[in-house]
């Protein structure tokens, strides 16, 4: 895994009503053995699953800008799993668009 380029702390909020971290980290991209680059995304849930995922580009943009895309889907579909909520900065939902 690369170096780590901006890390997001997120509060998930269960419709039970329990709450527990999620953190996002997005790693510097990196040229592959290939010829083209990958940025890891890694999330990193409280109750100690953590996944890195590459996103692949053709330069180090491309790749950057895949990684936001792919973290993003991965954090709506866990909020979908869980049928619950996630919130930065006591905003919910609205900052899953990584993009804006």
């Amino acid at each position: 895994m690369t170096s780590l380029f901006a890390e997001r702390q997120y509060t998930l909020r269960e419709s039970s009503g329990s709450e527990s971290n999620v953190i996002l980290r997005m790693h510097v991209p990196q040229l592959t053995v290939h010829g083209d680059w990958a940025c890891d995304v890694e999330i990193i849930r409280n109750d100690g699953v953590s996944k890195v995922v590459p996103a692949i580009g053709e330069d180090g943009v491309q790749a950057l800008v895949l990684a936001f895309c792919m973290a993003e889907a991965r954090l709506k579909t866990l909020v979908r799993d869980r049928n619950a909520t996630l919130t930065w900065l006591d905003d919910s939902d609205s900052d899953l668009y990584l993009h804006t």
